[in-house]
């Protein structure tokens, strides 16, 4: 193990279920589920440089944008998921890893997205992942008058949000709802902070852990094999060699999404040579955001802008007064 401060990468292993059992659990879900309706809402107006747009996609769904004050060409884009237990929250919720992470990258000249997804309470799985799988096919279609460069898109999202980011990251083709279909649903980077990544293991100790109990409530009606459908649902199903960057985050006394989920998630990246980094946070819980953590929230802001200007390209702008 080699450890950085507080950020660690290791080794791991994990093996991954049966092809065929996994491909028979995502037929019953798409049956089970359905597809949001295919409604294309009106086009955004052109956004300029420093200016925002609340815009509809995919139906009723909303995505706040901002656009950074300086541009030169278009911009890559951020796009937030909130989280929530997928029955709860909306754009405004997560504390600093929105107010403060989504300022820092719009500063740093990326376009950012805040998005809604349809919650548990009023849609079935998978309706969640194909909104956010929606919203990134939504900001290629629109690229030019979102400033959008369409080859740069990464997502960063918080626990359940975590989940459905690193869910699309690896199986970008599987969640087509047959909204904007000329456009594709890949993600060029990926951050997962607090994020399930095998449902089947959302337990410690042989205690249920909340969060499964939460993501099972989606699967309606019940599947008949319930691991099954776990599975077809989990980002450790799916990694291959060609999946993009990731950055983990975790906290060591997070007693919701344990972090050996995402110990769990570096093993398989690591042994499909998938490019990624893993910060274990000491001291911290779900929110990360214990007083005396290590590291800091403002440190952890720092490295999620960091990863994103490291995987993503940013045009270079001009100096002010240049």
């Amino acid at each position: 193990m080699t450890e950085v401060g507080s950020i660690r990468r290791e080794p791991f292993r994990q093996h991954r279920p049966p092809a065929v059992l996994v491909g028979l659990a995502i037929v019953l879900l798409s049956v089970a589920a359905g597809c949001t309706d295919s409604v294309t809402p009106a086009p955004p107006r052109q956004l300029h440089a420093g200016q925002s747009e609340t815009v509809n996609f995919c139906g009723d769904e909303t995505a706040d944008i901002a656009v950074p004050q300086h541009l030169a060409g278009r911009a890559p884009a951020v796009i937030y998921v909130h989280g929530g237990g997928w029955f709860e929250g909306d754009p405004t919720t997560g504390g600093y890893l929105i107010t403060e992470i989504g300022p820092a990258l719009l500063a740093e000249g990326f376009v950012v997205a805040a998005i809604t997804y349809r919650l548990g309470d009023t849609a079935p799985w998978p309706a969640q992942i194909q909104d956010v799988a929606c919203a990134v096919r939504y900001l290629r279609t629109y690229a030019r008058e979102l400033h959008v460069d369409a080859h740069e898109i990464g997502a960063w999202g918080h626990s359940a949000g975590g989940h459905l980011v690193s869910l699309l990251g690896v199986a970008p083709t599987q969640w087509d709802d047959g909204t904007y279909p000329r456009e594709s649903s890949a993600l060029q980077a990926v951050t997962s902070l607090s994020g399930p990544t095998d449902l089947n293991t959302l337990q410690k100790e042989s205690v249920a852990s909340p969060v499964k109990d939460s993501f099972i409530r989606l699967l309606q009606p019940p599947p008949a094999d319930l691991t099954a459908a776990l599975a077809a649902a989990s980002p450790v199903t799916y990694v291959d060699p060609g999946d993009p960057p990731f950055l983990l985050v975790a906290g060591d006394e997070d007693q919701f999404v344990y972090a050996e989920q995402a110990t769990e998630f570096a093993n398989v990246l690591q042994a499909n040579g998938v490019p990624h980094t893993l910060i274990l946070v000491t001291g911290a819980g779900h929110d990360l955001n214990q007083a005396g953590q290590d590291p800091s929230p403002a440190a952890i802001t720092a490295d999620v802008v960091a990863f994103f200007a490291s995987t993503l390209h940013l045009p270079s702008v001009a100096p002010t007064g240049s």
